[in-house]
């Protein structure tokens, strides 16, 4: 996720187009999802639930409106069992993903690459 400056009004129309645009891809594709403070992995709210059933339209609603909100997926079954792998070395996801392309019983229907979130020195 790209975090853009919350003072700049551009960014913010730029970051509520993307998180409006990533809101909707991650609800067609069933995902389960909560809102998080800008540049923070602590939960906006009480979340347990949304480890069992996805939230409401009008819940989303209410708490993508500020310009300081981003988003965290929840793994498990409420998502499609989505499972998250987070790999310290730029070098072991591309074993993994050949690892898993050799293997005849994988289960996993695709791999998603994200940036690393990691600033110089691999420190955040």
């Amino acid at each position: 996720m790209v975090m853009i400056p919350s003072n700049d009004i551009s960014s913010r129309a730029a970051k509520t187009q993307t998180l409006d645009a990533l809101i909707e891809r991650y609800r067609n594709e069933g995902l389960s999802f909560i809102p998080i403070p800008h540049k923070s992995k602590v939960p906006a709210i009480e979340w347990m639930q949304f480890q069992q059933t996805r939230p409401a339209d009008n819940q989303v609603k209410g708490w993508f409106n500020r310009h300081d909100i981003n988003l965290a997926v929840i793994c498990g079954s409420v998502s499609g069992r989505l499972v998250v792998l987070d790999f310290d070395s730029d070098e072991i996801p591309g074993e993994f993903c050949m690892v898993i392309r050799e293997e005849e019983n994988c289960t996993i229907r695709r791999v998603v690459e994200f940036p690393s979130g990691r600033t110089s020195g691999g420190k955040q």
